[in-house]
């Protein structure tokens, strides 16, 4: 079955795709450098992030009520563990260097420069 050209590009540029290939290998390729506990991994903590702003929660406390009916969607689209806490979800992304984020939106932003 051949695909058309805007076919594939639909499928280049679909939220599974770049989710998946571009943000969530660059979540986990980033070093944990926490001194406590890791009750959480930091990949599972920036999804959850990204969740939270990508779905426009008002607060992580709203996001948390959604996600007890939508547990399943949620761990199904971002592949994400349990949602941490808010001063949980605070203390590890607080401790990520924002350039680190920046780098993978930069290849977000290039995923989508390519031919």
């Amino acid at each position: 079955m051949s695909h058309s050209k805007d076919s594939i590009l639909s499928d280049y540029c679909s939220f599974d795709h770049v989710y998946r290939e571009v943000l969530c290998p660059r979540f986990k390729s980033l070093d944990d450098n926490r001194d406590f506990s890791q009750s959480q991994a930091l990949s599972d903590c920036l999804k959850a992030g990204f969740s939270i702003f990508s779905l426009k929660a008002p607060s992580v406390y709203q996001f948390r009520k959604m996600a007890q009916v939508e547990e399943q969607n949620l761990s199904t689209v971002y592949r994400m563990g349990p949602i941490p806490s808010y001063n949980g979800l605070r203390k590890v992304l607080d401790g990520v260097e924002s350039n680190d984020l920046r780098i993978a939106f930069k290849r977000l932003t290039a995923h989508f420069m390519k031919d």
